[in-house]
């Protein structure tokens, strides 16, 4: 699937309209404030937190069976370790499998220090 299939996917399924979406992915993308990486059937977008210097924000859209997502979990952490000036990992879900599946790849995820985010992880 390519990324915007992806995307379009997970969007009708959680009940969000796709063409905002992604054309808000695009505002980002052109100010160089969001990066989106693919591999399998997920993909994962990481955007800057202005107000927080090295955090991120992280958005997975999935379609992976829980074998492949583990895969695509560490090559997706494996990249973010290689962009310069990233410290702090941001999400927003209570999903515990996922949770417990980023704590397999070597996150230690925490209880979030920012309101918008539910959990954080140092890296």
């Amino acid at each position: 699937m390519k990324p915007s299939e992806i995307i379009k996917a997970d969007a009708e399924r959680n009940g969000l309209d796709f063409k905002p979406l992604m054309m808000h992915l695009h505002q980002q993308m052109q100010l160089h404030q969001v990066v989106i990486l693919h591999t399998n059937k997920s993909v994962l977008t990481i955007t800057k937190i202005p107000q927080k210097d090295g955090s991120v924000a992280l958005h997975l859209y999935s379609f992976d069976s829980p074998i492949t997502l583990i895969n695509s979990l560490a090559y997706f952490f494996q990249q973010i370790k290689q962009i310069p000036h990233i410290s702090v990992l941001y999400g927003d879900t209570t999903n515990q499998n996922l949770l417990a599946l980023l704590g397999k790849i070597g996150l230690q995820v925490e209880q979030s220090d920012l309101p918008s985010y539910t959990w954080m992880a140092r890296i």
